[in-house]
């Protein structure tokens, strides 16, 4: 085996594992991150559900502008409300799942940064003495589309890299 063959050799072994550890490191950093962002928008949806709560001696006005500034954040921060009045038939349904097709993104991508379903079920009471159940439900799919859109930039560097290494 020539000198020559056994060095363009290594550097095809070298370039492959390092296309191959840049892919796993990419997809472990990409679900970590989408994971992070959901936990924080239901924190953050946890935390406007007990002020409201706390708005338990406040009039029914008060209470409605508060639910929809709740509802007006929940849009912006990549959350699904559902609100139901609680009787026997609303009590019991989660609602539908959450689909998880995002444009543009593949799905074995979306499989393997999806996180798990995070959802809170909370009663709260209305000023007013009847009672609304909210089903707080994490929507992962902006944050996937932006974890590709890095995944593509970083592989596309990595394979810009090695196409450079050959050419050169």
């Amino acid at each position: 085996m020539s000198l020559r063959y056994r060095l363009n050799l290594m550097l095809v072994v070298t370039v492959l594992i390092i296309l191959v550890a840049g892919s796993l490191l990419v997809g472990f950093n990409a679900r970590r991150s989408v994971a992070t962002e959901i936990e924080s928008s239901v924190l953050l949806a946890s935390s406007l559900i007990e002020s409201g709560m706390a708005l338990e001696d406040a009039s029914e006005d008060s209470f409605l502008r508060w639910l929809d500034k709740f509802l007006a954040v929940s849009e912006s921060r990549h959350l699904k409300v559902t609100v139901a009045s609680l009787s026997p038939i609303n009590e019991t349904g989660d609602g539908e799942a959450l689909s998880l097709s995002v444009p543009d993104v593949p799905d074995w991508f979306i499989e393997a940064v999806r996180p798990e379903t995070l959802t809170i079920r909370q009663t709260i009471s209305r000023p007013n003495g009847t009672a609304i159940l909210l089903f707080v439900e994490a929507d992962p799919r902006d944050e996937i589309a932006e974890a590709w859109g890095e995944a593509v930039d970083v592989l596309g560097l990595i394979a810009a890299m090695a196409t450079i290494i050959f050419v050169v």
